[in-house]
């Protein structure tokens, strides 16, 4: 595993607090079979997602290969899975 998170119960409670509720993260291989070197895979950003408790995903950085990937399988993502395209805008919630 290329991100091997501390599960829930072993987070320190400060840790526990802060699960962000959305992450902007870099997807930009469809899934494979073997994670990827430098950029993340779908498969590895749903392992994250799913470490976190499930959090709102807006994956950016895709690459070609993802977008037609997508373009053939568009129900493959969770409905808190969406894709960043040119001119998105994530509104953050103030603290």
């Amino acid at each position: 595993m290329l991100w091997p998170p501390a599960q829930a119960a072993d987070r320190p409670p400060r840790c526990q607090a802060d699960v962000p509720s959305a992450i902007v993260i870099d997807c930009t291989h469809p899934p494979r079979s073997e994670p990827a070197r430098n950029h993340n895979d779908l498969n590895v950003v749903l392992e994250i997602r799913n470490d976190l408790g499930g959090v709102d995903l807006v994956l950016t950085h895709i690459g070609h290969a993802f977008d037609a990937w997508h373009m053939q399988h568009p129900e493959a993502l969770p409905a808190s899975v969406s894709l960043a395209r040119d001119g998105t805008t994530v509104r953050l919630a103030s603290a």
